[in-house]
C-alpha cells in the first residue's frame, strides 16, 4: 500500500515546475493535487500531479477544473516569471518586521531560528536557506491543538479548520474567523524587507502582532514595541515570552 504522504523530492519538483506558486491562480502557498486521483491509482507520480493553492485544489477535486486544463497548466502555469513573482526573495539587508519590532538576521545565519516563542511554543521561525529568506509559521486553536502551518511555501491545515486566503502582488493574507486567527506577510521591494502581522494562540493565550502595538500577550500583561534585536548571533537571541 502506498503512503498518502507525498515524498519530499516529488513535492520539490512539483513546486519548481509551476514557479513555486499555484499553477492556476498564482497564490504562493500550495498543496499537491493528484490529477489522476489517489483512489483510482495509488501513486505519487509527478507527471500526474500538480501544485495548487487550497482553494484551487478543492475546485480540482470537485471537477470544476478539468484534468485537461490541469495538464495544460503544468506546462503553462499562472506565474511564468519566477524572478518577478517568486514569494521567496533574496533580501540584501536581512531584516524582518514583526509588527513594529525589527528583527535582524545575522549575516552568518543559515537554516532557521525561532523569532517568536510563547510558553516554549514556537510560533514563527525565519532563516536563510541557500541564501533565500524563508519562514515557518505555526497556528494553534484556543485549546492548543496544531491546526495549520506555513512551511517554505507549503500550506498544511486540519480538515476541522476553515481558512480564507488572499494574495495580491507581494502581500499574502490568511485568516480563520472561527478560530480568531490571522496572518499577513508583505514584501516591500523598495525597502527590501518582509513585514509580518497576525493573531495567534499559544497554550490558551492570545498573541497579537501589529504595526500599532508591536507584540502583545494580554493574558501575561506583556507588550513590546518599537525596538530591534538580532537572531543567529548567540544563544537566546529570540523573542521568548
Amino acid at each position: 500500500m502506498v503512503s498518502r504522504h507525498v515524498p519530499v523530492a516529488v513535492r520539490r519538483e512539483l513546486r519548481r515546475e509551476v514557479n513555486y506558486s499555484c499553477a492556476y491562480c498564482g497564490t504562493p502557498l500550495v498543496q499537491y493535487h493528484h490529477i489522476v486521483p489517489f483512489h483510482e491509482d495509488e501513486h505519487h507520480d509527478p507527471d500526474r500531479m500538480i501544485a495548487l493553492c487550497p482553494t484551487c485544489h478543492a475546485e480540482a477535486d470537485a471537477g470544476t477544473i478539468s484534468r485537461e486544463k490541469l495538464y495544460e497548466l503544468k506546462n503553462n502555469p499562472a506565474i511564468s516569471d519566477l524572478v518577478e513573482h517568486e514569494f521567496y526573495f533574496e533580501s540584501k539587508q536581512r531584516m524582518l518586521g514583526l509588527g513594529n519590532v525589527g528583527v535582524k538576521i545575522h549575516d552568518g545565519q543559515e537554516g532557521k531560528s525561532p523569532v517568536l516563542r510563547v510558553d516554549g511554543e514556537t510560533l514563527i521561525e525565519v532563516g536563510y536557506v541557500d541564501g533565500v529568506l524563508q519562514f515557518v509559521t505555526n497556528f494553534h486553536s484556543k485549546d492548543g491543538r496544531g491546526i495549520a502551518q506555513i512551511s517554505n511555501g507549503e500550506w498544511w491545515v486540519s480538515t476541522e479548520s476553515a481558512w480564507d486566503m488572499e494574495y495580491k502582488k507581494k502581500t499574502l493574507k490568511l485568516w480563520s474567523s472561527e478560530e480568531n486567527l490571522a496572518f499577513a506577510v508583505r514584501y516591500d521591494p523598495e525597502t527590501d524587507q518582509v513585514d509580518i502581522v497576525g493573531r495567534f494562540h499559544s497554550n490558551g493565550k492570545r498573541v497579537i502582532v501589529s504595526t500599532d502595538y508591536g507584540v502583545v500577550v494580554p493574558e501575561l500583561n506583556f507588550s513590546i514595541r518599537d525596538l530591534a534585536f538580532s537572531i543567529g548571533d548567540g544563544p537566546g537571541a529570540v523573542l521568548d515570552i
